[in-house]
Order: C-alpha cells, then sequence, then structure tokens
C-alpha cells in the first residue's frame, strides 16, 4: 500500500481507498529483462522502462522491466542516462541505470520517506526529495547524506508572512521541488501555494498564491494568485511544476489541477497568467485559450521550450509547441486501461499518469495507474 511510516500512518486509512481507485492495477506486462528495449524507438512506439505491472516493491538490483513499482509519481533522466521514478507507493526513490538494472537511491529501512512525489538534482548533483506524505522535503548529498530542509514533520498550512526557519515551519503535502536563483521552490499541494527556502539562510517563505483555493490573479503580481490543487478526500499528489530551460529559468509552469489549466510564472517579473486551458474540465485540443484538460497533475518543459503535460484525469500527455500556438495530444487514447505496449503512442492506453520528462528525444511517463515507467520517441514537428 502507499505510505506506511511515522505520524502519516495515521492517514492511512484513506490513502487505502486511494490507492485501490487512483492506482488499480492494470498494468505493463513483464517484459524479457534485458535492460530498456529500443526495438522501436524511432517509430514512437509506446516501450516500457521499469515496472512489470504487478504493483508492489520487488526487483532491486535486477532489471527494471521486470521489477514492481507502486504507482510512480514522477520520473526524470539525469545527464548520465540514468532513469529517476518517485516510486511514491513504495515510499522510495528508485533509479534504473543504463543497463537497465534497478536500484533504491532514497528511502527504505532506516532512511524513510513518506510518498515521495518530487525529485529535483541540484549542480552539485545532489537530489531534493518532496516527501508528500509527513510533509518534509529532504536533501541528498552525492555521499548518500541525507538532511532535512524544509518541513516539521506536521501537515499545516503557515502563515504567508516571511521569516520562519523552513526546518521549523510546517508544510502541507509537498509535491513538487525546484531550485531558481539560491532559492529552493516548493509546491505546497495543501496550501494551494508555492514556497520558497533561501538556500543561504533556510528561511522559508510564500513565493506564489496567496494560500486561497481558487481561480484568479491573472496578469497581476504571483503573491496575489489563486491558486487550486486537487485536494480530495483522500488526497493524491496533483499540483506539480516544472521551470524552464534557460539558466537561469525565465519560467515556472504549475498544473493548477482543479482549475484545469496550466499558469505561468514570469519568474523575473514577478507575474502570472494561464498558458493553457479555459478553467473548464474538458478535453479538446486546439489553442491553448480553447483548449481544454481535465486535472492536469504534472507539467515539464523541454529544451526547445515546448511544454508537455501529464492531463490525468484524461488518461493522455499534451504537448503545447514552443510558439504556445497549439495544444496537441501526444499519447493515450483518451480511456484508462492497458492494451499493451509496442503500439503507436496514440493507440496506447495509459491509467492516470501524473509525471512527464523529455530527453533525448524520448518521452518518459510515470504511468501511476499501471505501475510503471514507459517512454516513446516523440517524432512529430513543432
Amino acid at each position: 500500500m502507499w505510505p506506511r511510516h511515522g505520524g502519516w500512518r495515521r492517514l492511512n486509512a484513506k490513502l487505502v481507498s486511494l490507492a485501490g481507485a487512483l492506482v488499480a492495477t492494470v498494468g505493463c506486462p513483464q517484459m524479457t529483462p534485458d535492460g530498456m528495449d529500443d526495438t522501436n524507438g524511432d517509430s514512437g512506439a509506446v516501450e516500457p522502462v521499469a515496472g512489470n505491472g504487478a504493483r508492489g516493491f520487488a526487483g532491486d538490483g535486477g532489471a527494471a522491466l521486470a521489477a514492481q513499482l507502486d504507482g510512480p509519481v514522477d520520473v526524470l533522466v539525469r545527464p548520465n542516462g540514468e532513469v529517476v521514478i518517485a516510486d511514491a507507493g513504495n515510499d522510495r526513490v528508485r533509479a534504473v541505470d543504463t543497463s537497465g538494472v534497478i536500484r533504491t537511491i532514497a528511502g527504505g529501512e532506516g532512511d524513510e520517506l513518506s510518498m515521495p512525489t518530487g525529485v529535483f538534482y541540484d549542480a552539485d548533483d545532489g537530489f531534493y526529495v518532496a516527501s508528500w506524505g509527513d510533509h518534509t522535503v529532504y536533501r541528498y548529498a552525492p555521499d548518500g547524506g541525507r538532511e532535512r530542509v524544509a518541513g516539521a514533520g506536521a501537515g499545516a498550512c503557515a502563515a504567508n508572512n516571511p521569516g520562519a526557519r523552513a526546518i521549523d515551519a510546517t508544510l502541507n503535502l509537498p509535491r513538487s521541488v525546484g531550485v531558481w536563483e539560491g532559492r529552493l521552490l516548493i509546491a505546497e499541494q495543501g496550501c494551494h501555494r508555492v514556497r520558497q527556502v533561501t538556500l543561504a539562510d533556510g528561511m522559508l517563505s510564500t513565493f506564489a498564491g496567496n494560500g486561497e483555493a481558487g481561480y484568479g490573479g491573472d496578469d497581476g503580481p504571483i503573491e496575489d494568485a489563486r491558486l487550486q490543487a486537487l485536494n480530495e478526500e483522500p488526497p493524491r499528489p496533483t499540483f506539480g511544476f516544472a521551470l524552464s530551460p534557460e539558466d537561469p529559468p525565465d519560467e515556472l509552469y504549475i498544473a493548477d489541477t482543479a482549475n484545469h489549466v496550466i499558469r505561468e510564472i514570469r519568474l523575473f517579473t514577478g507575474r502570472i497568467e494561464t498558458f493553457a486551458g479555459t478553467g473548464a474540465a474538458g478535453y479538446r485540443d486546439g489553442p491553448p485559450s480553447d483548449a481544454q484538460f481535465n486535472r492536469p497533475a504534472g507539467v515539464f518543459t523541454s529544451g526547445d521550450h515546448a511544454v508537455w503535460v501529464a492531463d490525468t484525469g484524461n488518461h493522455v500527455i499534451r504537448r503545447v509547441d514552443p510558439l504556445g500556438t497549439a495544444v496537441t495530444t501526444v499519447a493515450g487514447t483518451g480511456a484508462a486501461g492497458f492494451n499493451g505496449d509496442r503500439r503507436p503512442a496514440l493507440e496506447t492506453q495509459l491509467n492516470n499518469p501524473t509525471g512527464v520528462f523529455v530527453a533525448d528525444g524520448y518521452v518518459y511517463i510515470a504511468d501511476t495507474g499501471n505501475h510503471c515507467v514507459r517512454r516513446f520517441r516523440y517524432t512529430g514537428g513543432d
């Protein structure tokens, strides 16, 4: 099941029903354990990366295709080709090396996490983990050492005012993490806002959102905006964000889940606007202002400035072209399920995809409800 540790155990009764609803076992089939198979990569066909479709925990030290995952929420690819997975239901972060072998790199006995939902590597080769279930953010050093950088372990919405030490302050369901200009940004799902930790002094304050659930503030300052994460009973991870690819980034894109839109924050001007979506739940491609999404939970920006969306409620992956002129569906049929690998991406069923990442021409999908990570080579144009 999903989170099992610490004080979060008291909330498990709710999360048990969530796990059954969100990540019902449909599954990627077990493939020959010979690493990541690239047989159909150039055709745009979907292929498995990790997970055999059986929900559970197994396989560390062996082939990723034979391993078990439990509701993976986030996926990223490091420059060395290693695929990193926030294996939320297993309370672990796992990595698949270029030979296709999987291992745990964070979490497990003696290093407890509770439902990690976001991972971000910094310039020093350390990585931050959003431990959603225990309302905490940790940093792992390259040597494996861990420190708590934000969150005192209690799920609550602190006041918006600055001045608290991040390790003494409360967070409420931290979902995604990223570093910008000496600040650690945290998508605080439970409070509908983005927090920031000044890394030089460890102080916490609010970066974007006034903490009130709603939809408003476009074309205004980010601190006045209203956002709305999908806070269901029981809750599930939503409200992912991604920084744009420049160094330093110019924009932050947020999956404003319950508003069914993608919001864009212009980091250096401190302004916010709706980037794509009408605000009504639906499924429609087309110009960003006319397109419709259904509970998008994850977002990513690739090097060409295209924006990729895990449109969770529609069970598809969407793409906004680099010029921001059109939203198109690039993977998924729109129906939840599993109909096999080796099919064209648009003929392949997904099940509540929550995370998306693009690297070296491949689109990686955290196919949450199918308990696996998959990928396909994107062959479309702008």
